[in-house]
Protein backbone atom coordinates (compact mmCIF):
# COMPACT_ATOMS: atom_id res chain seq x y z
CA UNK A 1 0.00 0.00 0.00
CA UNK A 2 1.36 3.40 -1.02
CA UNK A 3 1.34 6.10 1.61
CA UNK A 4 -0.30 9.15 0.03
CA UNK A 5 1.32 11.43 2.59
CA UNK A 6 4.76 10.24 1.52
CA UNK A 7 3.78 10.56 -2.16
CA UNK A 8 2.51 14.12 -1.68
CA UNK A 9 5.64 15.03 0.28
CA UNK A 10 7.87 13.70 -2.52
CA UNK A 11 5.92 15.62 -5.18
CA UNK A 12 6.13 18.78 -3.09
CA UNK A 13 9.88 18.37 -2.63
CA UNK A 14 10.32 17.76 -6.37
CA UNK A 15 8.47 20.95 -7.33
CA UNK A 16 10.24 22.91 -4.62
CA UNK A 17 13.61 21.76 -5.97
CA UNK A 18 12.62 22.57 -9.55
CA UNK A 19 11.48 26.06 -8.59
CA UNK A 20 14.48 26.92 -6.43
CA UNK A 21 17.08 25.45 -8.79
CA UNK A 22 15.37 26.99 -11.81
CA UNK A 23 15.31 30.41 -10.15
CA UNK A 24 18.99 30.24 -9.19
CA UNK A 25 20.02 28.97 -12.64
CA UNK A 26 17.92 31.77 -14.18
CA UNK A 27 19.71 34.36 -12.05
CA UNK A 28 23.15 33.03 -13.02
CA UNK A 29 22.29 32.88 -16.74
CA UNK A 30 20.62 36.30 -16.46
CA UNK A 31 23.77 37.87 -15.03
CA UNK A 32 25.73 36.68 -18.07
CA UNK A 33 22.96 37.81 -20.44
CA UNK A 34 23.08 41.30 -18.89
CA UNK A 35 26.40 41.76 -20.70
CA UNK A 36 24.63 41.33 -24.06
CA UNK A 37 21.86 43.73 -23.05
CA UNK A 38 24.32 46.43 -21.99
CA UNK A 39 26.47 46.01 -25.11
CA UNK A 40 23.39 46.17 -27.34
CA UNK A 41 21.87 49.15 -25.54
CA UNK A 42 18.68 47.19 -24.89
CA UNK A 43 18.11 47.95 -21.20
CA UNK A 44 16.03 51.06 -21.87
CA UNK A 45 13.93 49.15 -24.41
CA UNK A 46 13.20 46.45 -21.84
CA UNK A 47 12.34 49.12 -19.27
CA UNK A 48 9.85 50.70 -21.64
CA UNK A 49 7.76 47.53 -21.34
CA UNK A 50 6.77 48.76 -17.86
CA UNK A 51 6.78 52.49 -18.75
CA UNK A 52 10.22 52.85 -17.16
CA UNK A 53 12.57 53.40 -20.14
CA UNK A 54 15.69 53.56 -17.97
CA UNK A 55 18.56 51.19 -17.30
CA UNK A 56 17.10 50.48 -13.87
CA UNK A 57 13.72 49.65 -15.38
CA UNK A 58 15.39 47.40 -17.92
CA UNK A 59 17.35 45.59 -15.23
CA UNK A 60 14.16 45.08 -13.23
CA UNK A 61 12.32 43.57 -16.21
CA UNK A 62 15.37 41.48 -17.09
CA UNK A 63 15.75 40.13 -13.54
CA UNK A 64 12.09 39.15 -13.27
CA UNK A 65 12.13 37.51 -16.70
CA UNK A 66 15.40 35.67 -16.00
CA UNK A 67 14.06 34.19 -12.78
CA UNK A 68 10.66 33.37 -14.28
CA UNK A 69 12.23 31.79 -17.35
CA UNK A 70 14.51 29.68 -15.19
CA UNK A 71 11.52 28.39 -13.22
CA UNK A 72 9.52 27.63 -16.38
CA UNK A 73 12.55 25.86 -17.87
CA UNK A 74 12.88 23.68 -14.78
CA UNK A 75 9.19 22.83 -14.43
CA UNK A 76 8.66 22.06 -18.13
CA UNK A 77 11.93 20.41 -19.15
CA UNK A 78 13.35 18.78 -16.00
CA UNK A 79 11.92 15.38 -16.87
CA UNK A 80 13.71 15.40 -20.25
CA UNK A 81 17.14 16.19 -18.81
CA UNK A 82 19.17 13.02 -18.28
CA UNK A 83 22.68 14.02 -19.38
CA UNK A 84 24.93 16.99 -20.02
CA UNK A 85 24.15 16.71 -23.73
CA UNK A 86 20.40 16.88 -23.13
CA UNK A 87 20.91 19.83 -20.75
CA UNK A 88 22.89 21.71 -23.42
CA UNK A 89 20.43 20.92 -26.22
CA UNK A 90 17.36 21.76 -24.15
CA UNK A 91 19.01 24.98 -22.96
CA UNK A 92 19.81 26.04 -26.53
CA UNK A 93 16.29 25.15 -27.67
CA UNK A 94 14.80 27.12 -24.77
CA UNK A 95 17.03 30.12 -25.56
CA UNK A 96 15.92 29.99 -29.20
CA UNK A 97 12.26 29.84 -28.15
CA UNK A 98 12.80 32.84 -25.87
CA UNK A 99 14.33 34.76 -28.79
CA UNK A 100 11.35 33.95 -31.03
CA UNK A 101 8.89 34.91 -28.31
CA UNK A 102 10.88 37.91 -27.07
CA UNK A 103 12.73 40.20 -29.48
CA UNK A 104 11.07 38.75 -32.57
CA UNK A 105 7.48 38.90 -31.33
CA UNK A 106 6.49 40.33 -27.94
CA UNK A 107 9.20 42.89 -27.11
CA UNK A 108 8.50 45.18 -30.09
CA UNK A 109 4.78 45.03 -29.32
CA UNK A 110 5.04 45.80 -25.60
CA UNK A 111 7.93 48.26 -25.87
CA UNK A 112 6.75 50.41 -28.77
CA UNK A 113 3.39 49.18 -30.01
CA UNK A 114 4.74 47.55 -33.17
CA UNK A 115 2.24 44.94 -34.43
CA UNK A 116 2.90 41.35 -33.41
CA UNK A 117 5.05 39.43 -35.90
CA UNK A 118 6.18 42.68 -37.59
CA UNK A 119 9.81 41.62 -37.04
CA UNK A 120 9.23 38.34 -38.86
CA UNK A 121 10.93 39.61 -42.00
CA UNK A 122 14.44 39.16 -43.35
CA UNK A 123 15.29 42.69 -42.16
CA UNK A 124 13.86 41.98 -38.70
CA UNK A 125 15.81 38.74 -38.56
CA UNK A 126 19.06 40.51 -39.47
CA UNK A 127 18.45 43.17 -36.81
CA UNK A 128 17.91 40.49 -34.19
CA UNK A 129 21.01 38.34 -34.72
CA UNK A 130 22.82 39.81 -31.67
CA UNK A 131 19.83 39.11 -29.38
CA UNK A 132 19.72 35.57 -30.82
CA UNK A 133 23.32 35.00 -29.73
CA UNK A 134 22.53 36.40 -26.28
CA UNK A 135 19.47 34.19 -25.88
CA UNK A 136 21.38 31.10 -27.00
CA UNK A 137 24.11 31.85 -24.45
CA UNK A 138 21.43 32.42 -21.79
CA UNK A 139 19.81 29.07 -22.62
CA UNK A 140 23.13 27.24 -22.68
CA UNK A 141 24.14 28.57 -19.26
CA UNK A 142 20.63 27.97 -17.89
CA UNK A 143 20.63 24.33 -19.03
CA UNK A 144 24.13 23.55 -17.79
CA UNK A 145 23.65 25.32 -14.45
CA UNK A 146 20.28 23.71 -13.82
CA UNK A 147 21.62 20.25 -14.65
CA UNK A 148 24.58 20.79 -12.31
CA UNK A 149 22.11 21.45 -9.48
CA UNK A 150 20.02 18.46 -10.50
CA UNK A 151 23.03 16.10 -10.49
CA UNK A 152 24.19 17.43 -7.14
CA UNK A 153 20.87 16.48 -5.54
CA UNK A 154 20.66 12.91 -6.84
Amino acid sequence: MVSWDLFNKEIGMYFSRCISHGAIAGIIAGIVFTFFLVMGGMLETLGSMINMPTKGGGLLVHAVMSIGSGIVFALVLDWLMHSWVSAILLGLLFGFAMWVGGPMTLLPYFASGVPLFAKWTMEGFKQNIPPLVGHLVYGLILGVTYYAFKRRNK
